[in-house]
């Protein structure tokens, strides 16, 4: 173990120093709980220990090869670790765990897995989960009411395991009960993710907190995912049988088998959700590399003089895709298409590269001429970046299409978007407006003139606070276009795509989507002439909204998209306003659905940050009993259009796009702030909804205190999101339980008593990760011996028949219907039962006949608690075989009979007096 030990160096895995040859060693410090070792042994390889001085035994905690290397441990424990344990007033030993406990987070290794796209080949069958591959694993430490126990988080993708030997049983934890994840990080300590399961929380001691917190992150956002879908189904199954003549859709809920995950595609997956992110981009914009580099700009001069730098050596990120250069860093963010890149030269390099000494390479320089701008990127690896971009560039320009992005550009320039009047019309605007929006245009050209033009304009923090100030509406819809990432999707999918969508033949004029699009268009900011009932503008808005629903037919059409979509055919073409939907849509997914949870949730958010902020205002609203969801849901699905001046709607777009959806919560509470005295003096929840219509905004003054009072945290706004949503699925699954069972109560002959242990044992078989609660035929054959113990034939077709919908499931309602059949089924309803599960297409042969019989007579007989019969059919085989040839319309030529024949069989009428033998008791077991 020594020899071992020697080959670490600094923190290890506290290790029993009992067996040490410690006459070889001196004493070089000492504390009241830590001793710093030397070996005065010639030539002693890591040498220096750091040993605990308390406990017993004493723990090696540290190992280095001098007492300088060990000094930075050294001075933590001084400065961190020992003032805590000063604190405790606890034994030696409950410190010396402790003290394992936040070393082992400093050693915490995630262990190797398989490559990319391949499982680990490791599964948790030692905690009972033999079907859970295991993603991950940490060494780390749990704290559970207050109580740390160092040992080993296990992660699958649909739970999370923690074993210690410090615990009698492991912890598991299924993601789909998990209320709440969050996490805090602590100065000079490892943090802690925190798992709230509702009951229980659990806290999770590790350095790498945040790569942990991503992976459960991930697999708890999934688990909530398919909770969705299956309220989602359930719902629309009950629509279905309470409307018969709405058929269920099997195919949006067609089970797609999920490839294994590996640690590697987690990291891949994060690094392509921050790529998107970053720049806004549609999801076909796919990452390749990634380099870190050194970015300088410049707006290329027209003489031949050198260009002046904007920005020099900003330290970021190179990011190459097949259609973009981009680069990132704190400072700024820019993208550049392939096809506009003019030029790609070697350049010299810098002589000043002593940053890059202890690497021992120096980094190269490459220069990027674009239609506006100079781009000098220093990195080290210059021949592939040089090379890859060289492919790229040709690729792209060989595949471009008809019209560039920048022809497109051109084009739109050439056209009067803004409707005649619109800028003069003070009915919209503040009487200074004119003036305001000329001398943004200055100060926009002006910064255009350092940062480029266009698609590849240079975004840094100085537009950022520009944006805050407004927009010129000259301006608004190209900024627009590049903030939000618009303009990146018209370069992907190309000027065609959208007149693509809108020429499709539309055999689906009479459908529901359409019709409810007919409905609103004239509610789409009538006001305006442009979107009269003879208004140019319908036609458009139409055609906008027909294509968006052909686009995404998942989605197709929610009410308020159509107020979205006229304010940005205001000042945008069709094109462009089909590509901001999409982006506005992308960016709030799950706003414009049918369960609008995604505005549910903000709701809930909404008035928790109202609690934090404006806390006098809720409770005024909590004792008035307003509900916020009556003020503010309009707000957030129509973006406040409507319900705040059109000028200030403009602006909060603007910051939108630039921003983020987060802006609509800051808005939301600056709002509110702004009237908050007004509002705590009016005690009806009406009158307060009647008075924020009349209310007006200056819109400097809105903005101002969105961004200065009400500056949100993104990481915590998420965090809360996820809170929220769990919260919200879960009132949508118990409503529709609650609807559910109502219904079965009434339809069906189990009492409430029965139906409520149904479910729970359907629940109990019910695989984790089913995407929709329903039973596939593995499980449904484990539950239903459980039900009909008598059961000894195959239960496929038995499966079939339970599957009422055919698509290979059968959900909680459906089992329920089906197994009534075998408890309260009348004498029809067996008869129908034993036909169906031994004929062959419709025909029943002479086995089938005997098989049907003796089905029927268990059926009419048996208790379902029976777990065996090994009884006979009051009529003798003999009888049988002869009278099945005897009953009338027996086909001789092909030697069977169909279901009427079937059900008029005299044998049968033996049927009606055979009677169940039990005592009516609770049959659920």
């Amino acid at each position: 173990d020594e020899t071992e030990l020697r080959e670490h160096r600094g923190w290890i895995e506290p290790k029993d120093a009992g067996n040490y040859r410690w006459p070889i060693w001196s004493v070089l410090k000492q504390n009241a709980y830590f001793k710093m070792h030397k070996d005065n042994t010639p030539l002693a390889k890591n040498g220096y220990l750091i040993v605990t001085s308390i406990g017993n035994p004493q723990k090696i905690v540290a190992i280095g090869n001098s007492a300088a290397q060990l000094e930075d441990e050294w001075k933590w424990l001084e400065n961190s670790l020992i003032p805590r344990l000063d604190e405790f007033p606890v034994s030696d030993e409950d410190k010396i765990m402790y003290i394992e406990t936040k070393v082992i987070s400093f050693t915490v290794e995630v262990e190797h897995h398989k490559p990319k796209n391949h499982g680990s080949g490791k599964y948790l069958s030692k905690y009972g989960l033999s079907n859970e591959e295991e993603v991950a694993r940490y060494r780390c430490s749990l704290w559970t009411y207050k109580v740390p126990r160092a040992g080993t988080i296990f992660i699958s993708k649909n739970y999370i395991v923690f074993d210690s030997s410090m615990l009698q049983s492991p912890v598991i934890i299924p993601f789909n009960q998990i209320v709440k994840l969050s996490k805090h990080s602590f100065p000079g300590l490892p943090g802690t993710v925190n798992i709230d399961i509702g009951k229980v929380e659990h806290s999770i001691a590790i350095s790498k907190i945040g790569e942990l917190f991503d992976i459960l992150n991930r697999f708890w956002v999934r688990a909530m995912n398919k909770m969705k879908q299956s309220v989602a189904f359930l719902k629309q199954e009950r629509e279905a049988d309470i409307f018969k003549n709405v058929s269920l859709d099997t195919t949006s809920s067609t089970e797609v088998p999920e490839e294994d995950i590996s640690f590697g595609d987690i990291k891949q997956l994060r690094k392509q959700e921050e790529f998107s992110n970053i720049f806004s981009f549609p999801p076909e914009v796919v990452l390749l590399q990634e380099y870190k580099c050194k970015f300088s700009q410049a707006v290329k001069p027209q003489q031949a003089e050198d260009p002046v730098l904007n920005y020099s050596k900003v330290e970021g990120v190179l990011y190459l895709s097949s259609t973009f250069l981009c680069f990132y860093s704190k400072e700024l963010k820019t993208v550049i298409p392939m096809e506009e890149i003019k030029r790609i030269k070697k350049g010299k390099t810098s002589k000043d590269y002593s940053e890059f000494g202890q690497l021992g390479v120096i980094p190269g320089v490459i220069n990027i001429t674009t239609r506006y701008s100079l781009f000098i990127i220093e990195v080290i690896n210059r021949k592939s970046v040089y090379k890859n971009l060289i492919n790229m560039v040709g690729s792209r320009r060989d595949n471009r299409g008809d019209m560039s992005y920048m022809d497109h550009m051109k084009k739109i320039k050439r056209k009067n978007l803004i409707p005649d009047g619109f800028m003069r019309d003070t009915t919209f605007f503040s009487t200074d407006f004119i003036s305001k929006d000329e001398n943004l245009k200055e100060r926009y050209k002006d910064y255009m003139r350092l940062y480029g033009k266009d698609i590849e304009l240079v975004q840094t923090q100085e537009l950022k606070e520009l944006i805050r100030c407004g927009i010129p509406l000259s301006y608004r819809g190209y900024i627009w276009l590049v903030t939000s990432g618009a303009a990146y999707d018209l370069v992907m999918k190309g000027d065609s795509f959208y007149e693509e969508l809108s020429e499709r033949d539309e055999v689906g004029e009479e459908d529901l989507v359409f019709k409810q699009i007919e409905k609103d268009l004239h509610r789409s900011l009538p006001q305006f002439q442009y979107f009269s009932k003879d208004g140019e503008g319908i036609p458009r808005l139409r055609k906008l909204l027909r294509a968006y629903a052909r686009y995404n037919i998942e989605l197709g059409y929610c009410q308020s998209m159509n107020i979205v979509a006229a304010t940005l055919l205001l000042l945008v073409d069709e094109v462009e306003a089909f590509f901001l939907l999409c982006s506005i849509i992308r960016s709030i997914p799950e706003y414009y659905q049918k369960d609008m949870l995604g505005s549910i949730v903000d709701i809930h958010i909404f008035e928790d940050l109202i609690k934090i902020h404006i806390p006098d205002l809720h409770s005024h609203f909590e004792n008035i009993m307003l509900d916020i969801t009556m003020l503010a849901f309009p707000w957030f699905l129509c973006l406040f259009i409507g319900y705040v001046p059109l000028e200030v709607s403009l602006r909060i777009f603007d910051c939108f796009f630039c921003e983020g959806p987060n802006v609509l919560l800051q808005v939301g509470l600056a709002v509110l702030e702004i009237v908050e005295k007004d509002l705590l003096e009016i005690n009806d929840p009406l009158m307060i909804i009647h008075h924020m219509k009349d209310v007006s905004f200056d819109s400097d003054v809105l903005l101002s205190l969105s961004f200065e009072k009400f500056s949100l945290d993104v990481e915590y706004i998420t965090e809360l999101r996820n809170f929220h949503k769990y919260r919200a699925l879960q009132d949508l699954h118990n409503s529709n339980k609650s609807t559910s069972f109502s219904d079965l109560n009434r339809n069906t002959k189990f009492s409430s008593e029965e139906l409520e242990k149904l479910y729970r044992q359907f629940q109990k078989v019910l695989p984790v990760d089913s995407p929709d609660s329903c039973l596939r035929l593995e499980h449904f054959k484990t539950l239903f011996v459980k039900h009909i113990r008598w059961w000894s034939e195959d239960l496929n077709h038995v499966f079939e028949i339970f599957d009422k919908h055919n698509n290979q499931k059968v959900s909680f309602r459906e089992y329920v219907y089906g197994l009534e059949y075998f408890k309260y089924g009348d004498i029809s309803e067996h008869l129908k039962i034993s036909f169906d599960l031994n004929d062959e297409d419709g025909l029943m042969y002479l086995e089938g006949f005997i098989d049907a019989i003796k089905l029927l007579y268990k059926l009419r007989v048996l208790d379902p608690r029976t777990k065996y019969f090994d009884g006979e059919v009051p009529i003798s085989l003999e009888i049988l075989e002869t009278s099945f040839s005897l009953i009338p319309g027996f086909d001789e030529e092909v030697g069977a009979i169909g279901f009427t024949e079937f059900l008029n069989c005299e044998l049968l009428q033996h049927a009606v007096t055979w009677e169940r033998q039990h005592t009516e008791d609770d049959f659920v077991m």
